[in-house]
């Protein structure tokens, strides 16, 4: 027998005393074997519903009582009588009667719905109605608990769905239901945290026990993260294996969601942390390689800033699509070259993308390698890390730590070029060999000489003199590339381009 993976629960009795009726064995099984009643084809309503219908509890009982399989019994809409009295708001001694009776909250009407679907649909429902109904939707069985809320309908959404509006947060009016939710006798949050440790620490036993509970697969089981998300983010190729093979069994979409705090999806996460075999596994599995974050980010920059050339040639033979942009109009190119990868810069060149693309402040990807910080490696995440890149035109080393960006040791001992100027000279070289305009101008008029000259870049400075960037330009305010150096304090950059003036 599998060891119960969930805290202690009270027990689960129904309002009449009974234990809730178990689960179905399978969802796919159908709650109405055999042929249904000639009265679900009637207009008139069936005797049990008409009974429901009265909000009279002697009469649901009398109907009970003369028809033996009333339960079964559905209307012209397809409904049974419990979720009948559910869409009816049928008063809880009527429920409870129901329940008492046997009505199960989680069986489906002909539309694939449960009880509970209906519960979280309704638009103007009693808080204190629908807490009561929940409260009856618990059950303890040899495998674990069961909220009929979790049940999925035939189109994959789960009940608890219809209580959330944007951004997947309770629609108003519906936060102490759903909190009362993560509160059932602790029974929701305990598979959460119990799921997130057997994700995080790859035990397989424990996982194949919670899967058993065929809970959806995506809730966040760990800082707005599914299962699937956190074991793609830590590489664990046989748990995402075994997410992706349940996932396939029973149905249950969860793919191409993105975490709730940043909607990072795992294709996205896998990508970044450079787990190729995860990678392989996603896309084999249909994942889109596009779905974007929040921000608009999307796989392939996630892998070109943290420069995993192969994953980022994985994705576009998968069908990524090369220049797509995110929210601020940066594309995957620029996200390679503010981070110095080269070999990723020639990826995505090799596969046609635009050199000279502009973001939204209208800067390049030549710009991007010329604005490079250490603030870019503060980051452990994603989001982190793309948050971290500070693109101010003036902005300078010190400007940069006081913005709150969280350096190492090595990082605030080398300074803003301490990860190699190299690779970032290497990056704007190849680029210009590309084609790439030298004296292109984002919409200050600011050009990627201006930007070097700003960072102190020296290196990326000589590259650019030597393509023919033209020092004399200025910017929409007159400045000059000089006077960016000097205002920054680069007294080295500031040489070298009096240096151009004979």
């Amino acid at each position: 027998m599998q060891r119960n993976p969930f805290e202690p629960i009270p027990d689960d009795a129904n309002a009449s005393g009974h234990p809730a009726p178990r689960a179905a064995a399978s969802r796919s099984a159908s709650p109405y074997p055999g042929s249904l009643s000639s009265n679900a084809a009637n207009s008139a309503l069936p005797a049990l519903h008409a009974a429901i219908r009265s909000g009279k509890l002697t009469l649901v009982r009398q109907a009970l009582a003369a028809v033996p399989d009333a339960l079964r019994t559905c209307d012209r809409h397809g409904d049974p009588p419990l979720h009948y009295a559910v869409r009816s708001a049928a008063p809880v001694a009527v429920l409870a009667c129901l329940l008492e009776h046997g009505a199960r909250l989680d069986a489906r009407n002909m539309r694939g719905e449960t009880a509970m679907h209906i519960a979280f649909s309704r638009q103007h429902t009693d808080p204190a109605w629908l807490a009561w109904l929940l409260s009856q939707a618990g059950r303890k069985g040899d495998a674990g608990a069961w909220l009929a809320a979790f049940v999925p309908d035939a189109d994959g959404r789960y009940a608890y769905e219809y209580g959330l509006g944007t951004q997947r947060q309770p629609r108003p009016g519906m936060e102490p239901i759903m909190a009362g939710l993560q509160r059932q006798d602790g029974w929701y949050r305990a598979y959460l945290a119990n799921m997130a440790r057997a994700v995080s620490s790859a035990d397989l036993a424990e996982l194949a026990t919670l899967l058993s509970c065929e809970m959806p697969l995506d809730l966040a089981v760990q800082r707005g993260k599914t299962a699937l998300m956190v074991a793609a983010e830590l590489g664990h190729e046989a748990v995402v294996d075994m997410l992706l093979a349940h996932a396939d069994e029973h149905g249950m979409r969860q793919l191409n969601l993105g975490a709730a705090d940043s909607g990072d999806t795992a294709l996205m996460l896998a990508a970044f942390h450079g787990h190729g075999a995860v990678v392989e596994r996603l896309l084999a599995a249909s994942a889109a390689p596009d779905v974007p974050s929040q921000c608009g980010d999307t796989a392939l920059m996630a892998a070109a800033i943290a420069g995993h050339d192969g994953i980022v040639e994985r994705l576009l033979d998968a069908g990524a699509v090369v220049d797509s942009r995110n929210a601020l109009g940066r594309t995957a190119l620029m996200f390679a070259a503010v981070a110095g990868h080269r070999g990723t810069v020639e990826v995505l060149l090799r596969h046609g993308a635009a050199v000279d693309a502009k973001d939204g402040e209208g800067r390049t990807a030549l710009a991007f390698a010329a604005l490079h910080s250490a603030t870019l490696y503060s980051g452990s995440s994603l989001q982190e890390r793309v948050c971290a890149i500070r693109v101010d035109t003036m902005g300078s080393f010190a400007a940069l730590t006081r913005s709150g960006a969280t350096l190492t040791a090595n990082e605030r001992r080398q300074g803003p070029s301490g990860f190699g100027p190299g690779r970032h000279r290497d990056t704007a070289q190849t680029l210009l060999h590309h084609g790439a305009a030298v004296d292109s101008r984002d919409i200050r008029g600011a050009t990627a000489l201006m930007h070097a000259a700003a960072n102190g870049h020296i290196e990326i400075l000589a590259v650019l003199l030597g393509a023919g960037a033209d020092w004399e330009l200025r910017d929409n305010s007159g400045r000059t590339a000089l006077t960016y150096a000097t205002a920054a304090g680069h007294t080295h950059a500031a040489r070298v381009l009096k240096a151009c003036q004979g």
